[in-house]
């Protein structure tokens, strides 16, 4: 006996809605991905280029000093007494600050530090994103 009936039964139904939400999960799953991917990417390209001009700037302020300079450390500060009367600071601040002599500010910069061993100045600069955002450079510096 045919049947006339129009529609669907409740197991078609159950599972056209279970492939629906297992679609709709790996949808939703894709996004929230690339949105996370997204922002590290993008975290990541505002730290790398703060982290070399701070390591640059830093470098260049050592070889424009004089051979007799010292370093001291006052608080959160690097301050750098040169023989000409300028001295020069830098100091990590709250929110991953650097700043250098109290104006240029150095964003995303999660550490800094500055060792004076005999001849040789070690800068280490770290990133607060990335791994790879982690620099250090020694100078020599002249006899």
């Amino acid at each position: 006996m045919p049947s006339n009936k129009k529609g669907f039964t409740l197991l078609e139904l159950i599972v056209t809605l279970t492939i629906l939400v297992i679609v709709l999960g790996a949808v939703y799953m894709m996004i929230v991905s690339t949105i996370n991917a997204t922002q590290s990417q993008r975290n990541y390209a505002q730290t790398q280029p703060s982290v070399r001009t701070l390591l640059s700037v830093s470098e260049q302020a050592v070889r424009r000093s004089s051979q007799d300079m010292t370093i001291q450390v006052e608080g959160d500060c690097y301050v750098w007494n040169r023989n000409t009367g300028d001295d020069i600071r830098f100091c990590t601040l709250e929110n991953h600050r650097v700043s250098y002599n109290d104006s240029v500010f150095f964003d995303y910069i999660d550490s800094f530090s500055i060792n004076q061993n005999n001849q040789e100045i070690t800068i280490h600069v770290k990133g607060v994103y990335g791994n790879d955002t982690e620099v250090s450079k020694t100078i020599s510096l002249r006899p």
